[in-house]
């Protein structure tokens, strides 16, 4: 019973010691910066603000701006808001027109990581932007890595130490050894001294990795007592310290009473929960289970390598000691291999929940520096396995028969694991230096590199001059043109009073333009323009005029193609976002853990004081809390779920127009909704499955239904065309119905079917799925995830080049598209026509609703109802709507909003995104 009280009291304290402690994200990541990367601005922006996933140090993060050569700019200092720490923001007052660089430094206060990037802006003229990147930079520094290593180490030889002496070599021991002792001890007191010493150059390092300087170099006083005082790191740094003198006393004492042993190795536990508080271990829902799975991985490493070093340590004395040695090694290989087993087992449900946590494809595991270090880890564990199942069977089996031979083999078979544990904690020290391999594939995504110019170059040579010309970068668009002009002698040409470039599209009708080069250098000329402005042929006509001398004139004939297609930078992820699959992997690490831990212990007869009675405790406890997570997750799962699961009479379409107060619905079933003028909604009689509807106002019901194209007018339905439609769109004074392989266009005047007309399609065996106008009147189509322009109604279309499928499409209020993906929500800049920028997800859903007043968007997305503020999604809270699960909304002119919660037959509407008027959708 007092053995059990101990132990019980051991798990206690270590179990305090991991829930205590804080937990943290990893790695400051930029989420929003405003101006945007490769903004082109008319003026000098007011501020430069950045958030960042974790609050920064407001000591160690900053943002400088350089000039176009690279010159750091004297500009205010960083401010870090004082009611948000995720900010920071930088005021670069009156800047003259040109190209910048943006460079910033931030510094978690979460891990102590740093993050660092850069990216252009320009104010002025955009051809600037012309081969400008944006960087973050994530690289393996060596000195990281060996003190992480160090660290590592270090733990394992106190830890392992301790636990291989009350676990394995106390029970073993047929008689007191002072000698084998004494060696053990020697390896834990040097172990104790290392975790010191690492503490210190972790200190060092950190100061480092705050400030840029070089390792123990530039260290200032002042700054250096800023990161113990002030960050969070320190103050860590300072518990780990305290902690770490307590265990040199703890271990003193225990030469005279071993139950300091145990509280030596709470102490060490104590250490390696404070290490996994600042390390990856992060998931935004499951901080707690995250961290202590981390430290129960730590905890079997250090159990294991270290008993490893130790068990080598000690195979001199015992052979020097007992004679014949192999009962005493049979009775050490036993014990060892029965720890060693729970460590491995732990080690691989602990790593498999990291790994999914931290690298979750073969992409990152194959493409990231985090994700190399992982495979070499992986690689390196298969021998590790193989040699200790040798030492288990056939190791274990020589020595019970009493063979002398496996005891002279043993030491070299453990020589070779600690060899490859080793090996295997270095690709470790490599992994905690550098960013997970999710983040540094959200971060490529984010900052995707500009593609590669392809310039136009020419050479001709007419009346004597040899004329080299140069269009950068090549392609349709904004492009600078070079002319080098030399002599028959090879002499620069200067006395060049004139040239004019005249350009003409031998593909299309569109006229011609022109452009005068100006000197830039000894015989060179050159201007920009966007005169190449449609792919195919071009005519670039030449005129070079010189004093006293004819005119020279050359034609040069480029085959101009569209701009190369470029990646769309993809905001990263919102860390309070759950990631894909989380509950099935919390289901299944919690069932593992349980399982796992509940065999080992039954196998242990819960005999708590034994090294794998107590991680298969940790792995009972840990798998408790997975599984408690995964329930809330299926909790929340089901309970949306819920409110989503539609029945045929559940409305989940609007259709509004001014003259109606009320909206009508199309239900779930495909019925329409009418409302009366009491606020009661009838069904309306027809004989069609309903997918959408609008309104006009002259309260005509233009209806897309699985039968074909209706419209009720005076209560009569007629059909305008048999194909069958899912969507119904009205814009620029047409009704047109979306459906599989067509589009149905009749004037929205009245019903007259003599102008109804049949568009094709851009592509065959397509389906026409949304059809917005944007600002300059024309029109996109969406058509099975591609979209389409067109300039005449749908007679003719363009396609419209996009990194990824598209799921849903918008005007924005600005007349400039939105198109939603499986990543992001996608901005066509409808002026410059190529895409600018990328928006998160509203609540990230691919398949959001959108609605546009005169200058906001809103959208409905995964269930809640958003507000686009900036490039963010603000939640509109509304207070009687907190158990609702918005379906739909839609705008009705000419200031009100209208919101649907479908399930519980519920609207809501708003003049001012404010105040929120609930009407009830009561059934005739």
């Amino acid at each position: 019973m007092k053995n059990m009280r101990r132990g019980l009291i051991i798990i206690a304290l270590l179990s305090a010691a991991l829930f205590l402690t804080n937990v943290v994200l990893a790695h400051a990541n930029p989420v929003k910066i405003d101006p945007p990367p490769n903004s082109v601005l008319d003026t000098p922006p007011a501020e430069i603000r950045m958030t960042f996933s974790e609050p920064l140090e407001a000591q160690f993060s900053k943002i400088n701006l350089r000039d176009k050569d690279g010159n750091i700019l004297n500009t205010p200092a960083t401010q870090i808001d004082p009611n948000d720490p995720t900010q920071m923001s930088m005021a670069p007052g009156k800047l003259p027109n040109g190209l910048y660089t943006v460079v910033w430094r931030a510094l978690s206060a979460a891990d102590g990581h740093p993050t660092l990037g850069s990216y252009p802006l320009v104010i002025g003229d955009a051809s600037l932007l012309q081969g400008t990147t944006n960087q973050v930079d994530d690289i393996i520094r060596p000195d990281s890595a060996f003190i992480r290593w160090s660290n590592l180490v270090s733990l394992a030889l106190t830890m392992g130490g301790i636990s291989f002496l009350l676990f394995v070599w106390i029970p073993s021991a047929p008689q007191p050894t002072p000698a084998v002792e004494r060696r053990i001890l020697r390896l834990v007191w040097i172990g104790w001294i290392l975790i010191g010493v690492t503490g210190f150059l972790l200190l060092v390092l950190q100061y480092s990795l705050a400030t840029g300087n070089p390792l123990l170099q530039g260290i200032d006083g002042d700054s250096l007592n800023g990161v113990v005082a002030d960050t969070r790191f320190g103050h860590l740094w300072l518990s780990r310290t305290a902690i770490w003198a307590g265990l040199g006393g703890a271990l003193w004492f225990a030469r005279t009473d071993r139950w300091f042993y145990l509280v030596s190795l709470v102490l060490g536990g104590i250490i390696l929960a404070i290490n996994s508080a600042f390390s990856h271990a992060n998931a935004a829902y499951d901080l707690t289970v995250s961290v202590a799975a981390d430290w129960l991985h730590l905890a079997a490493t250090a159990l294991w390598v270290g008993g490893l070093i130790h068990f080598i340590g000690i195979i001199g004395p015992v052979r020097s000691t007992f004679k014949p040695a192999a009962p005493v090694f049979s009775n050490l290989v036993g014990r060892f291999s029965n720890f060693a087993r729970v460590s491995v087992a732990t080690l691989f449900i602990t790593g498999f929940y990291a790994a999914w946590l931290q690298v979750g494809s073969v992409d990152a595991l194959l493409n990231t520096p985090y994700g190399q270090a992982l495979l070499i880890k992986l690689i390196l564990i298969v021998p590790v396995i193989g040699l200790a199942f040798i030492n288990l069977v056939f190791t274990h089996r020589g020595l019970e028969a009493g063979n002398e031979k496996w005891s002279a083999r043993l030491g070299g078979l453990l020589g070779a694991e600690i060899v490859l544990t080793l090996a295997i904690l270095a690709a470790v020290g490599v992994m905690t230096s550098i960013s997970p391999a999710r983040t540094t594939l959200a971060e490529r995504a984010a900052n995707p590199p500009a593609a590669a110019p392809q310039p136009i170059k020419d050479v001709s040579t007419v009346n004597g001059i040899l004329i080299q010309f140069d269009a950068t970068p090549g392609w349709v668009g904004e492009n600078t043109f070079t002319l080098k002009l030399v002599d028959s002698n090879g002499a620069p040409i200067n006395d060049v009073t004139l040239i004019r470039m005249r350009f003409e599209s031998q593909t299309q009708n569109i006229g011609e333009s022109e452009l005068r080069p100006e000197k830039v250098a000894e015989g060179v000329y050159r201007i920009s323009g966007a005169n190449l402005s449609a792919t195919g042929d071009w005519r670039i006509r030449v005129t070079i005029q010189r004093p006293n001398q004819y005119d020279t004139l050359v034609d040069f004939t480029p085959t101009v193609s569209a701009a190369p297609i470029t990646q769309a930078a993809v905001p990263l992820p919102d860390s309070s976002t759950p990631m894909p699959n989380r509950v099935f992997i919390l289901l299944l690490v919690g069932i593992a853990a349980l399982a796992v831990g509940g065999y080992f212990l039954g196998e242990n007869r819960a005999r708590l004081l034994q090294a794998s009675s107590l991680l298969a405790v940790g792995l009972l406890v840990i798998g408790g809390a997975f599984l408690f997570s995964a329930m809330q997750g299926v909790s929340i799962t089901n309970a949306k779920d819920a409110t989503f699961a539609a029945t045929s009479q559940t409305p989940v379409h609007m259709a509004v127009n001014s003259n109606q107060p009320l909206p009508y619905l199309v239900t779930d079933g495909g019925s329409i909704l009418q409302p009366n003028k009491d606020g009661v909604w009838q069904t309306l009689p027809f004989d069609a499955h309903v997918n959408d509807i609008y309104v006009d106002m002259q309260k005509v019901i233009w209806a897309a239904t699985d039968s074909g194209f209706y419209a009720d007018e005076n209560g009569t339905w007629r059909q305008i065309s048999a194909k069958p439609a899912n969507r119904i769109v009205l814009t620029h004074g047409f009704m047109f119905a979306l459906g599989k392989d067509h589009i149905t266009r009749i004037p929205a005047g009245g019903i007259e079917q003599d102008y109804t007309r049949e568009l094709d399609l851009p592509q065959p065996d397509t389906s026409a799925d949304d059809l917005v106008m944007i600002g300059n009147h024309s029109h996109i189509l969406e058509s099975s995830g591609q979209l389409f322009h067109s300039y005449d109604l749908g007679l003719g279309w363009q396609p419209i080049t996009a990194s990824d499928t598209i799921d849903a499409i918008s005007p924005d209020a600005d007349g400039n598209l939105l198109a939603t993906t499986a990543n992001s929500v996608m901005v066509w800049d409808t002026t410059r026509e190529k895409w600018t920028k990328n928006l998160p997800l509203p609540g990230g859903d691919p398949h959001p609703t959108f609605a546009v007043d005169d200058t906001q968007v809103y959208a409905v997305g995964s269930g809640a109802l958003y507000l686009l503020k900036g490039d963010q999604w603000q939640t509109v809270d509304i207070p009687d709507a907190t158990d609702a699960y918005f379906v739909t909304l839609a705008y009705q002119y000419p200031r009100t909003m209208w919101v649907l919660d479908g399930a519980g037959s519920r609207l809501w509407s708003s003049d001012d995104g404010t105040h929120w008027l609930k009407v009830d959708v009561k059934a005739g």
